[in-house]
């Protein structure tokens, strides 16, 4: 086995060539879908036209965000209640199995 840099992940370090995917097929939740304080207590999250996956990190995970949950992960810390709030999100049961 090779050695590697720990910047290095196994992979990326032992092929030749890496194709990425577009950026724009790829979005956060969180980031790319949410709409920003405070429209977010209006209007739905949108899927991005091109978009062809969705990284949920942390929280809400995609269950949370089709019942229009967003999990208290800071009990303590009340205020961030006001901007992390989301509507139900109807086409995550269109894409998500």
């Amino acid at each position: 086995m090779e050695k590697y840099s720990n910047s290095q992940t196994y992979i990326s370090y032992n092929i030749k060539e890496i194709t990425f995917w577009p950026d724009d097929w790829c979005s956060l939740f969180k980031i790319h879908c949410v709409h920003k304080w405070p429209l977010n207590y209006f209007l739905e999250p949108k899927l991005p036209k091109r978009t062809r996956v969705i990284a949920f990190p942390g929280v809400p995970n995609p269950h949370d965000a089709l019942a229009g949950r967003w999990p208290d992960r800071y009990p303590n810390k009340k205020w961030k209640k006001i901007y992390k709030y989301i509507k139900p999100t109807s086409w995550i049961s269109n894409h998500w199995k």
